[in-house]
């Protein structure tokens, strides 16, 4: 494969750096086909000739090139602390990030960072991706951070009514039906009382003879509708959670716009983690400030 690329791109066959890895045949294939520019052809004299490289030619690149970083990044049984120990600094500054939230320390609400494929695929690998691939242009990693409101009381009304007449009225057929009646008029005769236009009446003033002025009546001498209040907590949802947060804060992880899936079982699907269980798994790796970094990368703590 490379010495069928080598003829056409015309990079010398004893460039070691180049061919040390898939990476530069990858990278440019990969931005033409993104960019939906045609695959290169071998110069001649400075034009353009036939020889160009084949679609079949490229699939073999990506074929390649996903499984080198697949590879380096997941499938070696070292990947994981030569990721850890060389991104390591970083991902403590992602946890510092994340302490000053939970402290209510924080006062940026978003941050943005830009970094090569080589970069971003020891993230992943930190994160233990399911299924491991080549970064493709334009990939991203998202880190969401939550919090979930504490259960609070809230007032609730409950109308309770006792229909009893507050003055001498005469209990008519209408006024002793609407008694019967009380949760019904607890909830109709402020309204109707209240409005000057009038309604159709509800059955359950049928002995009212359909007078409006006689209903009327009636609900002025019954017992104003008394609001008891009552408290009810009100608790948010989080469909998502596999687990408690002491400090009530969540974090979903995104890969490629979906929830990242992790082959640690501890982190699991990245939806709604606690955010204790991601610190925790941080710390094991890099420690706390990045502590185990400078150890690990000399040799003076094992990985």
């Amino acid at each position: 494969m490379y010495s069928t690329l080598d003829d056409i791109s015309g990079v010398p066959a004893n460039d070691a750096g180049f061919h040390a890895s898939f990476d530069h045949y990858y990278d440019n294939l990969s931005a033409r086909q993104c960019h939906a520019k045609p695959l290169p052809c071998k110069l001649v004299n400075g034009v353009n000739s036939t020889t160009c490289v084949t679609q079949p030619s490229v699939d073999e690149v990506y074929r390649l090139g996903n499984y080198e970083y697949s590879y380096i990044y997941r499938d070696d049984f070292r990947s994981l602390a030569a990721s850890a120990a060389s991104l390591g600094v970083w991902i403590a500054e992602i946890a510092a990030h994340i302490r000053e939230i939970i402290e209510g320390r924080a006062t940026v609400i978003y941050r943005h960072n830009v970094a090569h494929d080589g970069t971003m695929s020891r993230l992943l690998s930190i994160l233990q991706l399911d299924v491991m691939v080549w970064p493709g242009m334009g990939s991203e990693v998202v880190f969401e951070v939550y919090k979930k409101e504490i259960d609070q009381p809230t007032p609730t009304t409950m109308t309770t009514v006792t229909a009893v007449p507050t003055k001498n009225c005469n209990r008519d057929n209408c006024l002793r039906q609407m008694i019967n009646q009380a949760s019904a008029v607890a909830q109709f005769c402020p309204a109707f009382t209240a409005s000057s236009v009038t309604a159709s009446l509800p059955t359950f003033v049928s002995n009212c003879g359909g007078d409006a002025s006689r209903v009327s009546s009636a609900c002025s001498c019954l017992v104003t509708p008394v609001a008891a209040s009552s408290t009810s907590p009100i608790s948010s949802t989080q469909t998502s959670t596999p687990g408690t947060s002491e400090s009530n804060h969540f974090i979903r992880v995104l890969w490629k716009g979906q929830v990242l899936r992790s082959s640690n079982p501890t982190l699991g699907l990245m939806d709604m983690l606690p955010l204790e269980t991601l610190l925790s798994y941080f710390d094991g790796l890099v420690g706390v400030n990045a502590s185990l970094v400078k150890g690990k990368c000399s040799g003076a703590i094992a990985v």
